[in-house]
Parts: C-alpha cells; sequence; structure tokens
C-alpha cells in the first residue's frame, strides 16, 4: 500500500482538474477512456486502503464483485487509454492541462 500512497493523491489532484477541466464539455472517446480508467483505479485503491487499515475487516460478496468488476474496466480500458493515437491523446491533454494542474499545485 506505500507505494499505491505515493501516488494516489497526485492521481487524484490530476483527476479533479481534468474533470474540473470538461465539466462541460462532452468527453471524446479518449477522454472518456481515461475518466473510466481513473475512477476505477480511485475506488480500487480506496477499497484497498480500507482493507489494510483494517485487516480484520471482511468484504461481502458484493463487495468482491464490485472490486472485480472495476478491475477489469482497468485491464480492459487502459489499453485503448496508452494506445491511443500512438500516445497523441496523453500528450494534447497534458499540454492543455499543464497550466490548470501548475495553478491548482502552487496557487
Amino acid at each position: 500500500m506505500t507505494r499505491v500512497c505515493k501516488w494516489a493523491e497526485k492521481f487524484l489532484l490530476f483527476m479533479g482538474t481534468f474533470n474540473e477541466s470538461r465539466e462541460d464539455v462532452d468527453l471524446d472517446e479518449f477522454e472518456q477512456n481515461l475518466y473510466d480508467v481513473g475512477t476505477a483505479l480511485l475506488y480500487l485503491t480506496n477499497s484497498l486502503a480500507e482493507l489494510d487499515d483494517n485487516p480484520e475487516m471482511q468484504l461481502t460478496m458484493d463487495q468482491w464483485k464490485v472490486m472485480f468488476h472495476e478491475s477489469l474496466v482497468v485491464s480492459k480500458v487502459i489499453g485503448a487509454v496508452l494506445a491511443d493515437k500512438h500516445g497523441i491523446g496523453c500528450e494534447a491533454l497534458a499540454s492543455q492541462l499543464k497550466g490548470i494542474l501548475f495553478c491548482s499545485i502552487y496557487l
């Protein structure tokens, strides 16, 4: 969990900035895939953190089903995110968000 905690906070900041920048705009396919992966990863991270904090906690069958489903979403969609336009989608999004992230982090 230590490794997860190192990136989760910054990833959460990125996802928040991404969502704010796209509030009034329909997401294109790349952005929707990124959003789906991001929300699934955050759900899984939060669920695992709860288990880590409370080792005696038992998940219900429904909770396991949701975690399994979210894991499948990540596995299925991450390939589309990483392969999108040979990385141009990621680069374009990073360029668009660069100024927004800078302001969020440093102001």
